[in-house]
């Protein structure tokens, strides 16, 4: 699968930005979530992780590991989005590539338009189409033919799922995966307090299920339910490198 448009090179006020068609460099891609899990990742394991390519989701560049990919979903409110563009300038990859779905570009969320919602210097985007979503017809099990257009279902985490599998990863392995909690791995940094205040406000933390696991019209079955399905039928393997026991996923073997 290739990206949905070729953009072209642009010079802006704040610098050029390039357009690239990714091609992967391994067999397995790492993909950072945002659980608190990830905080356990140890460096020796982060040293493997870089021996491979990796997928970073929303605000795990904060971990400063190098990625090779980056996708950032719009906050589309004016004060996050000026939060997040902040952290973005300062903590950043550079050497990422970021991927920008066509919903992002019709919001205008590009570097000739947002360039302080991209890493600084010359930054590197790929634009792909935003896949279909996976609409179950009532409340049944997933099944193989689910699998074979698309592998987005409820979160961001299945997008980028669907951009590895369509990138030819035959193995992903996923990072602070913690399905069911509302903590994420930045909770306990300084710099990010202000956010994660505002962010309880906004949001209170109720006893129900957290968002991604709440089901809804066409998307009735547990996250647990879709990662294991993803396993089984999508063509491509699926591993816990660090996160929740009750994905249902079989454990990554780490080298160290």
């Amino acid at each position: 699968m290739t990206p949905w448009r070729r953009l072209r090179g642009y010079v802006s006020p704040y610098g050029v930005w390039t357009d690239v068609t990714p091609r992967p460099s391994s067999s397995t891609c790492f993909v950072l979530c945002s659980g608190p899990s990830l905080n356990a990742v140890t460096r020796a394991q982060w040293l493997e992780v870089e021996q491979h390519d990796s997928f970073g989701i929303n605000y795990s560049f904060l971990k400063r590991v190098p990625t090779t990919f980056h996708l950032c979903e719009d906050p589309k409110v004016a004060d996050e989005r000026a939060f997040l563009s902040a952290k973005i300038q300062a903590h950043a990859d550079p050497r990422a590539i970021w991927f920008v779905h066509d919903r992002h570009y019709q919001r205008g969320l590009h570097p000739r338009w947002h360039p302080e919602l991209f890493p600084s210097g010359v930054p590197r985007v790929s634009r792909w189409p935003l896949p279909p979503r996976i609409l179950l017809d009532g409340d049944r099990p997933f099944q193989r033919e689910d699998m074979r257009a698309t592998l987005r279902y409820r979160n961001t985490l299945s997008v980028v799922l669907h951009y590895v599998r369509a990138l030819g990863y035959w193995r992903a392995v996923l990072l602070g995966c913690d399905l069911g909690v509302h903590q994420h791995f930045y909770d306990g940094y300084p710099s990010m307090a202000p956010y994660v205040k505002t962010m309880a406000a906004r949001y209170p933390k109720a006893a129900a299920p957290y968002p991604a696991e709440t089901p809804k019209a066409g998307t009735p079955r547990p996250m647990s339910e879709y990662l294991q399905a993803v396993d089984r039928w999508s063509g491509m393997r699926l591993q816990i490198g660090a996160g929740d026991e009750t994905t249902g996923l079989d454990r990554y073997l780490w080298i160290q």
